[in-house]
């Protein structure tokens, strides 16, 4: 758990096979990890559970790379959690979402303004 890890700065998960269990329980551990600067899930299938941790990295104060390429989420929740993360954080320098099939039609006009 990330609860005894309060000061990890990066965590690499890359083609770990995990489980929507896991990503929930780790979505719950990023709120703690106010250090926690670098993600990287890309090569994952976990469904809703990415979204989740996407959303959560959005609280954390020095949180600035992303890398989620190749991953299979359900595209919905993935637009909205990208867009919220880009949005709130003020932190954010980079973020990898290469390979995604078809996130850019789940992207709305908001999440292009995001951007700048």
């Amino acid at each position: 758990h990330l609860y005894n890890h309060k000061t990890i700065q990066s965590l690499n998960l890359k083609n770990s096979s995990l489980s929507n269990e896991f990503c929930k329980e780790l979505a719950d551990g990023i709120m703690k990890a106010k250090n926690l600067q670098t993600l990287d899930l890309s090569d994952n299938n976990c469904g809703k559970g990415i979204p989740t941790m996407i959303y959560n990295l959005a609280f954390q104060p020095n949180f600035k790379s992303l890398n989620v390429s190749k991953c299979t989420v359900d595209l919905n929740e993935m637009a909205s959690a990208i867009y919220k993360l880009i949005k709130m954080s003020m932190s954010l320098e980079y973020v990898d979402l290469s390979h995604i099939s078809s996130l850019n039609s789940s992207l709305t006009k908001d999440f292009f303004f995001s951007l700048g």
